[in-house]
């Protein structure tokens, strides 16, 4: 055997199934494609009214985590799992500020089992921003206001965090 490395080049599977080879690029087929767009907003018109159900969710733990200390990491948990599913929902329906308060709560609680009282206060601030976000139907990044609140959760984040985001 050579002690030279060998370069192993796999196969281009996702290449081929839209009919191309080396040299001969592939094509998506329009009428799947665009039966994609059309399911993506179906799905879409309805994600406030989804989305809401889960932050009423968040706002039980989050009030949960409060009122028993007791079943705090159980709530936490559950928050931590529920944001991850929003964070990756919000920005593929047009909503990337929730997408981005949502994954900043995910940073935030990952790892997180006795939460002090001012780290309760700040889960419960961001679970409160992403209410009013859906509630008001703000879509994009929201502006100004949007890189405002943003820049202050991170600063409490920072401020309060006894472990790294």
């Amino acid at each position: 055997m050579s002690d030279k490395p060998v370069m192993i080049r796999p196969r281009n599977t996702m290449l081929e199934r839209l009919g191309g080879r080396p040299g001969v690029p592939g094509k998506i087929d329009e009428s799947l494609l665009k039966k994609a767009e059309d399911r993506i907003a179906e799905v879409g018109a309805s994600y406030p009214e989804r989305v809401k159900a889960d932050l009423e969710k968040l706002v039980t733990l989050a009030n949960q985590a409060v009122s028993d200390p007791g079943h705090q990491a159980k709530a936490i948990t559950d928050i931590n799992l529920i944001v991850h599913e929003i964070r990756g929902e919000g920005a593929t329906f047009g909503y990337p500020l929730l997408t981005k308060f949502a994954g900043s709560l995910f940073k935030f609680t990952d790892g997180l089992t006795s939460p002090n009282e001012r780290q309760l206060a700040l889960i419960k601030a961001h679970v409160d921003v992403m209410t009013v976000v859906v509630k008001n139907g703000i879509k994009g990044d929201g502006g100004p206001l949007g890189a405002q609140i943003d820049q202050s959760l991170a600063m409490a984040i920072e401020k309060y965090s006894t472990h790294k985001p």
